[in-house]
């Protein structure tokens, strides 16, 4: 199903491929270390993305809005139909339509979600360099190209990152899989620190009444 690979491929953007240092672009190195201690800085994260996702078969480009909330270890992401609740130790997969959740251990050794890498996945098993530079508007962008040097076999071979660098904040990642695949997630907004109840990132039953619960731990 297209929701479901929409989700795979984010996955593949947000989780890390393995421990291994390279030699990198020293200009793209400090810009990213600038970014990472930006968003380190913020308690919570707040995002409305858009994933554009061009497929070499395909006559028209599936597009599709989603929401990202961010708190340490724990998160909640909604993609259209579907929201993931995870508290750090348990994840649970929201079907409203389907009236129906799936809950299992969350494992972020087992390549599952982990979100939080998004503003801080770089800082392992990349190298990158600046590829291109402009400016809109009075503000300065740069593109950063990220090439993974660990899992050749990985279906990802390249990510371009832009970002403003009058602000240091993430605007877009464009991914690119070998099998022709072109992914790009933009953030549309952002807010920081908003307050968030560690309840935020829990499936309640008491508040989604008539749900099925597959529990799968």
């Amino acid at each position: 199903m297209m929701k479901s690979k929409i989700i795979t491929v984010l996955l593949l953007l947000l989780v890390g491929l393995s421990a291994l240092q390279a030699q990198s672009d020293p200009e793209a190195t400090a810009l990213l270390k600038k970014l990472s201690a930006k968003y380190k800085a913020y308690t919570t994260t707040t995002s409305d993305f858009t994933i554009s996702i061009h497929e070499p078969e395909a006559k028209v480009d599936i597009v599709k809005k989603g929401k990202l909330y961010l708190k340490g270890p724990k998160f909640k992401l909604q993609i259209d139909e579907i929201i993931s609740f995870c508290d750090g130790k348990n994840i649970w997969n929201y079907l409203p339509k389907d009236k129906q959740v799936q809950v299992s251990i969350y494992d972020k050794g087992d390549g599952s979600i982990s979100p939080e890498k998004l503003y801080s996945l770089w800082e392992k098993d990349y190298m990158y360099r600046v590829k291109d530079k402009k400016s809109v508007g009075g503000k300065a962008y740069t593109v950063i190209e990220l090439s993974p040097v660990t899992n050749k076999n990985a279906s990802i071979f390249k990510i371009d990152l832009t970002m403003n660098t009058t602000t240091n904040e993430l605007v877009s990642f464009l991914i690119y899989e070998k099998n022709g695949t072109r992914t790009t997630y933009t953030v549309n907004t952002f807010v920081a620190n908003t307050v968030y109840s560690d309840a935020f990132f829990i499936f309640d039953p008491k508040l989604n009444k008539g749900v099925e619960l597959i529990d799968l731990r």
